[in-house]
């Protein structure tokens, strides 16, 4: 973008920058949803762990699933509105407890050549192991 015939220094410095912020602001709103929706999973996941942990100390193990933490140890579960809904899973003395997300072409790669169950961005509680 070249600056008009007659523009001033000032008014052409302006109307790039108004370009660039317009530029820009999509992708920050963007980035603060995305910041958002993670410290609601993170959030969660806390509050899910941490009601695992009080029910296991109750009755000697964990429960078969979330369903059972309800009224006593969670007041209800996620709405799952989010586009990472959870997953609960009872592995031997253990559990893992996750957001279910699609994996890209790129991560299913990743994991199938990896081994790993989960991407590292994933937010995930472990015990079984």
């Amino acid at each position: 973008m070249l600056p008009q015939t007659g523009e001033l220094r000032n008014t052409y410095s302006d109307r790039v920058a108004a370009i660039l912020v317009s530029m820009t602001v999509p992708s920050i709103r963007q980035t603060s949803e995305v910041i958002l929706r993670t410290n609601e999973q993170l959030d969660w996941t806390a509050r899910a762990g941490v009601a695992l942990a009080i029910y296991r100390q109750d009755h000697g193990e964990y429960p078969p699933n979330l369903d059972a933490l309800i009224p006593k140890y969670l007041a209800r579960l996620p709405n799952n509105v989010l586009p990472d809904p959870i997953a609960y899973d009872r592995r031997g003395n253990g559990y893992v407890i996750r957001h279910v997300r699609q994996f890209s072409d790129w991560e299913k790669t990743w994991l199938a050549k990896s081994g790993e169950e989960f991407y590292p961005g994933d937010i995930v509680i472990r015990t079984d192991k």
